[in-house]
Formats: structure tokens, C-alpha cells, sequence
């Protein structure tokens, strides 16, 4: 399998939510994966049978500490090897409302990529 690079990822992401198809919660807060099965740009890179509580708040950077920082296990082989610094940044990405449009990013998210873009350039 080949590994993704950061750049590929955080395009990959930026290509795909719009505020219609993140993992959002009832109350407004992003969560790993839905009950209809929506995943945030963390949970869609979750080994499939990893298993997160739906009821819990808890960041990447915990998951990255609750598995003893393991090369990232949970992850999806081709997502490994990018730390939990990386992940936190692109969770941070979907995680924030003003970033996206019904139809993908707004201007303020074209910015954020671009500041991932320039900070994970390989």
C-alpha cells in the first residue's frame, strides 16, 4: 500500500466536504462518524473496525495518546506515519463551519488550506 503524503490529504479533504456531508452532530459538534454513516476527515481514515464511542468528545491528538502513540494503529494504512500534529490540523479543518459552502470551501477555508498546504509542503 502506498503511503499518502500530507499534501494529498489535505487536498483530498479540502476536494470533498462541503457543509452538507461533514460529520456533524445534532448539538453542532463534529464527531468521528454519524449514525447515517458521514465521517469527519479523521473518521474516514479510521481503520474500519476501529471502534470510537459515538458519545464521546475527544480529539486526535487523544486518540494518538490512547493507543500509546503506536504509529497510528487506527489509522488506515495509507494514513499512517504523519503524527498526531498533522491530524489535529486537518481535524481542525473540518471541524470549523465558516471553512465550507453547501458547494464546497469558502474563502476562509481556502486560506486554511493553503496555511496546511504551505506549513506540510514534503
Amino acid at each position: 500500500m502506498v503511503q499518502k503524503t500530507k499534501v494529498e490529504i489535505i487536498e483530498e479533504t479540502a476536494n470533498f466536504y462541503n457543509l452538507t456531508n461533514r460529520a456533524v452532530a445534532d448539538d453542532g459538534n463534529c464527531v468521528y462518524k454519524t449514525a447515517d454513516g458521514k465521517m469527519c476527515a479523521v473518521g474516514r481514515c479510521l481503520m474500519d473496525d476501529f471502534v470510537i464511542d459515538s458519545n464521546a468528545q475527544y480529539s486526535v491528538i487523544d486518540l494518538f495518546e490512547d493507543n500509546q502513540n503506536n504509529d497510528s494503529i487506527f489509522l488506515k494504512e495509507e494514513y499512517r506515519g504523519h503524527g498526531k500534529d498533522f491530524w489535529s490540523g486537518l481535524q481542525c479543518f473540518h471541524d470549523k463551519n465558516q471553512f465550507f459552502t453547501t458547494e464546497g470551501l469558502s474563502e476562509e477555508g481556502i486560506d486554511f488550506k493553503n496555511i496546511l498546504l504551505n506549513k506540510h509542503k514534503e
